[in-house]
């Protein structure tokens, strides 16, 4: 029974937004889109824009706003209008690697000096973020955050200085350099670090988060990604992977961007891919 809820929850529509490149066999041409679709895959639809999107996110559980080259679109996903948000003409959506507020906020970034704001769902005007309804992060004195381990262990991090803690597995020399980190407040012993690395990629540097918990191996839940949607409250996730070059067909050299869109849950240790084929996701948001 609980397999087959699973089953029908992964299965519902429009469960997922995400900004995809779906390429076309031969000379057609494609481009980056806006879709919808259950979190397996299945019942997908595109949206369609004026402009070309460039990131999504949540406003609420039933709008969606879209960054593209001319400012942040917002619309109804069952009656699809997008409008172009006046106050957000200095603003962009922040990135996974800043974003510290709960799904369903939609968190803004200034071009100029990255100065956050949040989007009032209600009268579509900006306001500053409120900090208590945010994760709290580890304590920064004097260039580094000192804290504890899960199991107790003193740990000291610096940002983008290489995480090293016990344990990590030794095979992976990907490079994690601290960027934020916070303790859970489920009442698990668990410490969650989000890392980064400097690479040429579509959404800036790349992506890892790294969970600590007591007695168990320091685990990667993913590394090296360019995008993510992941908030501890919620077990499910979506990270857009690295961006590698891949032949469109066997019988040409000319070659396209690609990378995988996954959908896990952190919970039950699930990973799974959402598409095959050549195609290309920079951006994914899962409904709140």
């Amino acid at each position: 029974m609980i397999s087959a809820l699973v089953l029908v929850a992964a299965a519902q529509p429009d469960s997922l937004a995400f900004v995809s490149r779906f390429y076309k066999q031969g000379t057609a041409s494609s481009k980056l889109e806006l879709y919808l679709s259950a979190l397996d895959g299945t019942k997908r639809r595109q949206l369609r824009m004026e402009q070309d999107p460039v990131r999504v996110a949540w406003l609420g559980k039933d709008r969606l706003a879209v960054q593209t080259q001319v400012g942040v679109y917002v619309g109804s996903v069952k009656a699809w209008k997008p409008q172009l948000i006046e106050a957000t003409a200095y603003y962009e959506l922040s990135n996974a690697q800043d974003r510290i507020t709960a799904p369903g906020t939609l968190q803004l970034s200034k071009y100029e000096d990255g100065e956050g704001a949040v989007l009032n769902p209600k009268t579509m005007q900006l306001q500053p973020v409120d900090f208590s309804k945010t994760p709290k992060f580890l304590d920064w004195k004097d260039d580094k955050y000192t804290t504890t381990e899960p199991d107790g262990k003193p740990l000291v991090l610096e940002s983008g200085k290489q995480i090293k803690v016990g344990g990590m597995d030794a095979a992976d020399k990907r490079e994690f350099l601290f960027r934020r980190g916070w303790h859970s407040t489920s009442g698990v012993k668990r410490l969650f670090l989000l890392a980064t690395k400097a690479e040429q990629q579509t959404n800036g540097d790349l992506k890892s988060m790294l969970i600590l918990e007591a007695k168990k191996k320091p685990k990667v839940l993913f590394g090296h990604v360019i995008d993510f949607d992941f908030w501890e409250s919620r077990s499910t996730f979506a990270y857009c992977t690295k961006e590698v070059e891949t032949k469109l067909n066997s019988r040409r050299s000319s070659t396209v961007t690609t990378n995988e869109l996954h959908i896990g849950d952190w919970i039950k240790g699930t990973d799974r891919k959402v598409f095959s084929g050549p195609v290309r996701t920079i951006s994914a948001a899962i409904r709140p």
